[in-house]
């Protein structure tokens, strides 16, 4: 699957993969730059806690634990899914939307402060099958 990364001053092309695990129970998307060497790569799980009908988002990547240990918390509505990320830092919303006409998925990782009431946008990504 080709991925691709849009910061707000630049863009990145990641290979991305796309497959349940876990007796499906997790959908795994797995990310790595297609820079040699790559400077990114991300393990993100997305599932569902039946009991409290919630979706949920571990976001493992290459910034270690520090950024890692935080589960994602999101409602689904029609056809995506907003997870949100909360820390003393700052707080992380993450929007996956399907694209029905165009057979896409997109992701909108917007970011504030503690103090902010005004969400920046810190990547938007896009999937494409090849």
């Amino acid at each position: 699957m080709a991925h691709r990364t849009q910061f707000v001053s630049r863009t990145v092309y990641n290979d991305a993969r796309v497959e349940w695990v876990l007796n499906h129970q997790f959908v795994r998307i797995t990310m790595v730059d297609i820079e040699s060497p790559p400077k990114y790569e991300a393990h993100v799980y997305i599932g569902f806690n039946h009991e409290k009908k919630k979706y949920v988002c571990h976001w493992l990547d290459v910034f270690g634990g520090q950024f890692s240990e935080t589960i994602g918390v999101g409602t689904r509505d029609e056809n995506s899914i907003e997870f949100i990320f909360a820390s003393k830092e700052a707080v992380l919303r993450n929007r996956f939307s399907f694209d029905e006409a165009g057979g896409e998925w997109s992701s909108v990782i917007e970011q504030r402060g503690p103090l902010e009431d005004q969400w920046h946008t810190f990547c938007a990504d896009v999937y494409k099958k090849r």
